[in-house]
């Protein structure tokens, strides 16, 4: 399992730092827990903007997404195993893609099981 970690630098230069997991099997399921989860979340927040735009004619924000999530928190609590900070992301993931679709004109896909590997996770690295 590779762990990529990207940060900002003093003159706004992005760098990665690429990490080598070699979790237990305990570890394995958690994260693959976790990465269902986050996918689970994108392919809802997927569903929601669609479904908005269908019927309303109104196109969710970001933000009105990331609103959300305490409520769906509530409704789905395997959702709290996640770090809040990295379900946010997945909003923003789901906003990009649609940002691509209206720039490309090409639909935003669902995530399939084995589809993404990565997720985000808030860092601060001295």
């Amino acid at each position: 399992m590779t762990f990529c970690v990207s940060r900002y630098t003093m003159h706004n230069m992005r760098k990665t730092y690429k990490f080598r997991l070699y979790p237990t099997r305990k570890q394995e399921t958690l994260l693959n827990r976790q990465m269902e989860e986050c996918r689970w979340l994108y392919n809802h927040f997927l569903e929601q903007r669609r479904d908005s735009w269908k019927q309303d004619g109104v196109s969710l924000s970001l933000y009105d997404q990331i609103k959300t999530l305490p409520s769906l928190k509530n409704e789905r609590p395997s959702l709290g195993t996640v770090y809040s900070q990295t379900l946010q992301n997945v909003a923003v993931r789901v906003d990009l893609a649609f940002q691509a679709f209206f720039r490309h004109s090409w639909w935003a896909k669902s995530v399939l099981l084995n589809a993404t590997r990565s997720w985000t996770f808030a860092t601060t690295f001295l």
